[in-house]
């Protein structure tokens, strides 16, 4: 194993008896240099590779992969700093992965989908280190998570009188969030679109919502009918004085919601949801913001809709199925959605 890349005697010798150290405490837990061979990487400190990982993945990401992955690798290096700050990679075991894991479970906050959620990130992260040569095996890989008959199903439709319940609060309180709940229910957005949502987007003459690939979760082009049952909802936001390149939904101070230039995180629509609009009706946790887009898909279908239909609304359907709507001004599907959509 060369070491000379260390141009400093003392540093040089300094790492070379922590590397000797390391071997034996590896040598005394069962590891046998004549069966496999360690790579040079194995010794480079996880704190620091954690780094270098985020550095080369998070160009990748959108925020909202960004702020879970920094949750998840906090978690991580606490672990690791807990154990010997220094760690090398090659030392991160099976048993300390089961113990961090274990640790994770524990957590009265974690529930059992979540725990999932960690471990198989963890998976992809040391099959990364695994790729570029930092480790030999992946501790996590042989952990199990934990069946989905012991997950909790949370999606949940909001049952009609529930929704009326919701205009009721907020129509007057504060109607831009009732428009951004009825463009949810009606056109079927998701938390993200409705960031990425400008005015250009907005053809109002055909009544349609246009949704590019680049602004949404599956990367598909799609467009949205507005329905006449929508159009009272969209009043507020007074779209005919808008600039084309602001953003619908902007500002996130107090929660105005107000148009302008920012682009809005997605998450803020949720925290509006839990903290005011849900608490104040007294609903349970399992009526979430994002469930008006389940409640528009079972809707539309029970208002007559035809499910081919839905799915083009709901942006649920091939990319090819995706085109043939865009390629069509106004095809029977769009039809259906704008007038057999009926008003709460």
């Amino acid at each position: 194993m060369k070491i000379n890349r260390i141009k400093c005697v003392a540093d040089r010798r300094a790492y070379a008896r922590n590397v000797i150290k390391e071997l034996n405490i590896k040598l005394q837990s069962g590891w046998n240099p004549f069966i496999k061979k360690e790579s040079a990487k194995e010794f480079y400190s996880l704190i620091d590779v954690i780094d270098t990982y985020k550095k080369a993945k998070y160009k990748e990401l959108e925020n909202n992969s960004i702020r879970s992955y920094d949750s998840f690798l906090i978690k991580l290096k606490q672990h690791v700093e807990s154990i010997k700050p220094d760690m090398y990679c090659g030392l991160f075991s099976h048993r300390i992965a089961s113990d961090f894991m274990l640790q994770i479970k524990a957590d009265e906050n974690i529930c059992n989908r979540t725990y999932n959620n960690h471990l198989l990130f963890y998976r992809r992260f040391f099959d990364w280190l695994l790729n570029f040569g930092y480790i030999s095996d992946n501790p996590f890989e042989k952990i199990p998570t934990i069946s989905k008959k012991f997950i909790k199903k949370t999606k949940k439709a909001l049952s009609r009188d529930e929704i009326k319940q919701l205009i009721s609060l907020l129509i007057t309180k504060h109607p831009r969030f009732l428009a951004a709940c009825m463009l949810e229910y009606y056109c079927l957005l998701r938390p993200d679109d409705l960031q990425y949502l400008k005015r250009k987007n907005f053809d109002l003459e055909r009544h349609v919502i246009f949704i590019g690939e680049d602004d949404t979760k599956n990367d598909h082009s799609s467009f949205r009918v507005i329905p006449i049952a929508l159009e009272k909802y969209l009043d507020c936001l007074k779209l005919d004085e808008m600039n084309m390149n602001d953003y619908v939904f902007s500002q996130h101070k107090s929660y105005t919601f107000e148009s302008g230039r920012e682009m809005i995180g997605s998450r803020y629509f949720a925290k509006y949801w839990d903290e005011r609009v849900r608490t104040a009706l007294g609903w349970g946790l399992e009526l979430k913001f994002y469930g008006l887009k389940y409640s528009g898909v079972t809707y539309l279908m029970e208002d007559g809709i035809s499910p081919v239909y839905v799915q083009g609304q709901a942006d649920h359907s091939s990319l090819e199925i995706t085109n043939l709507y865009a390629e069509s001004k106004m095809p029977e599907g769009f039809d259906q959605i704008r007038n057999l959509a009926k008003p709460i």
